[in-house]
C-alpha cells in the first residue's frame, strides 16, 4: 500500500490512514479474491472497484456477471458485461497469452495497457455448467 497512486501503474483507493492521507492498493500483476457470505457486499465492492478504475485508469476491463442478475448493468455504456463461462475462459486464455508475450518482451510491461478481470459469482457459473 502507498499514499500516492502515481507510484503504481494500477492502484485502487482503499481509504485513509490515521493522518487522513489517501491509501492505495497496488493491484498491478496481482490476483485479488473477494470472499464473503451472501449479502456481505462483495458485488458492491467489485462495482466500486470497476467504477474507480473506469474513472482513473486506462486499464482494459473485463467484467463477468455470471449470475446475470443485472448487478453490473450500470456499466453497460462504458464496457461490455459478459455472462457466459465460455467468454470468461476465452478471455482468461487471451490475457495469459498476453502475459507471456509481455514477459518475453523484456520491457517489464512498459507501455502496455493494463488488463483487469472482474468475475462476480464465478461459482454460480461453474455450478450451472456442471448440469
Amino acid at each position: 500500500m502507498n499514499n500516492h497512486p502515481n507510484n503504481y501503474d494500477l492502484a485502487l483507493f482503499t481509504g485513509f490512514n490515521t493522518d487522513k492521507k489517501s491509501i492505495y492498493l497496488d493491484i498491478n500483476g496481482t490476483h485479488l479474491f473477494v470472499i464473503g457470505t451472501s449479502g456481505s457486499g462483495k458485488s458492491v465492492l467489485l462495482k466500486t472497484m470497476v467504477l474507480y478504475l473506469l474513472k482513473t485508469s486506462m486499464a482494459k476491463l473485463y467484467v463477468y456477471d455470471c449470475k446475470n442478475d443485472g448487478d453490473f448493468d450500470i456499466f453497460k455504456q462504458n464496457i461490455k458485461i459478459y455472462h457466459e463461462a465460455n467468454d470468461m475462459l476465452k478471455h482468461v486464455d487471451e490475457v495469459e497469452a498476453l502475459r507471456v508475450l509481455r514477459s518475453d518482451d523484456k520491457k517489464e510491461n512498459k507501455g502496455f495497457e493494463p488488463i483487469v478481470i472482474f468475475i462476480d459469482e464465478a461459482s454460480y457459473s461453474l455450478v450451472i455448467r456442471s448440469y
